[in-house]
């Protein structure tokens, strides 16, 4: 049953710094809801544990729920095209299954934050599954085109699933940064070591992920712990001049 959930806060400037930037992914036993249940936990700042999603009494939340029927002219695209016209400053689409994925990498990238999950086998495998469910919507935009738009609207990756012992672990962050002749080209951010149990910081943003947070309005001190010292040194010139 896809449910999606419009958040409209009455403190209006506090997610449109997201801006579509986090797409969480996982095998299908890996609860990769509680992925984006904990960034909300960490925007928002206040969890009151409301819905799936536990945003903060300051946010206004619309919800609108599909469930299967006879009548299937209402859809999860449907629902998603409908809360657009609300003008919401951020969508979280439960999980996306179909034709809606194309309606959310398309609002990802026109200014609205967008927060989903789907199920994949890696972080990079979930491009092309994103991918495939785009092309449910009827587009006739090239694979390569298409991959693209994806990439802008969701360039980090979460990766989540269920390991050996049972615990569910986010085995890797990624951050597409485009194409070569048409193959994703991805960096890994994080990974998850399964002989130390440890998490290892593998990479930094790109530039260019680095100077669109900043115009999103990121703080720049947070953004030092996932940034190249060389582009803190260039932003750092551009400010004394």
């Amino acid at each position: 049953m896809p449910k999606l959930t419009v958040y409209t806060p009455r403190k209006k400037d506090q997610f449109r710094r997201l801006r579509g930037k986090l797409l969480a992914n996982g095998l299908q036993n890996a609860d990769v809801g509680l992925v984006l249940n904990r960034s909300a936990e960490h925007i928002s700042r206040c969890l009151n544990g409301k819905a799936q999603w536990g945003l903060a009494e300051q946010y206004a939340i619309m919800d609108a729920i599909h469930r299967p029927s006879d009548n299937m002219t209402i859809d999860a695209n449907k629902l998603l095209r409908h809360a657009l016209r609300f003008n919401p400053d951020i969508i979280c689409v439960a999980e996306m299954r179909g034709a809606e994925a194309m309606t959310a990498q398309e609002a990802a990238r026109t200014g609205h934050a967008v927060v989903t999950s789907l199920h994949a086998n890696s972080a990079r495998k979930a491009y092309g599954r994103i991918l495939s469910m785009c092309r449910m919507g009827g587009t006739e935009l090239s694979d390569t085109t298409l991959l693209r738009f994806i990439i802008e609207a969701f360039p980090v990756m979460v990766f989540k699933k269920q390991i050996s012992d049972g615990t569910r672990r986010i085995m890797e962050i990624v951050e597409a940064t485009g194409l070569d002749d048409g193959v994703l080209q991805a960096n890994t951010l994080f990974r998850f070591d399964i002989d130390t149990q440890q998490h290892i910081h593998a990479g930094v943003i790109s530039e260019k992920l680095a100077q669109r947070l900043l115009d999103d309005g990121v703080d720049r001190t947070a953004l030092k712990r996932f940034c190249s010292n060389d582009f803190l040194k260039k932003t750092e010139r551009r400010k004394a001049i």
